[in-house]
């Protein structure tokens, strides 16, 4: 609901509040201007945090995307996408790995999505970290894809990058 939509269904409720304030008194009406207020407060408040967020650097938004992969529900793919845009604008490899990755974990934590979304971000986590040559980071991202494999029954490709995973370690 953006914000447009928002400030015309509180104009439609506050003229019916006035109407029953006339008819009834003000005391009934209180919890609903609480609610009200308390709603456009928290809408006012998440594009706030939004818009902080995508305004610091790529790194401190990384950050922020890796601390908070298990609990924001609400503004995390947004921030995480508008930071993978941001990190395949600076053309840094590292940054698009770890933007992919974060997504990854966050698709998979909260299972809310399918599961091609999960095995999307974590191929393409695989593919910058071997751009990267760090052999630690394809290690990790190999077996990470390997465990998203065989959540949708692909053992073949499961045991397969788990075989490249076991040979860097």
């Amino acid at each position: 609901m953006d914000f447009r939509q928002l400030r015309y269904q509180k104009k439609h409720l506050l003229k019916r509040i006035n109407r029953s304030v006339f008819r009834c008194g003000i005391i009934p009406c209180l919890p609903v201007l609480f609610c009200l207020s308390v709603s456009a407060q928290n809408t006012t408040s998440n594009k706030s945090l939004v818009d902080s967020i995508v305004r610091l650097p790529v790194d401190s938004t990384l950050v922020w995307l890796q601390k908070n992969e298990t609990t924001d529900l609400e503004n995390f793919q947004q921030i995480g996408l508008n930071t993978l845009q941001r990190a395949k604008t600076n053309a840094n490899p590292l940054q698009i790995a770890r933007a992919h990755q974060t997504l990854a974990n966050w698709y998979g934590y909260h299972g809310l999505f399918a599961q091609d979304s999960t095995l999307y971000h974590s191929e393409q986590t695989l593919a910058y970290y071997e751009k990267t040559g760090d052999q630690s980071a394809i290690a990790k991202a190999s077996r990470t894809l390997a465990i998203d494999y065989l959540r949708t029954n692909s053992l073949k490709k499961s045991q397969d990058v788990l075989f490249k995973a076991l040979a860097i370690y």
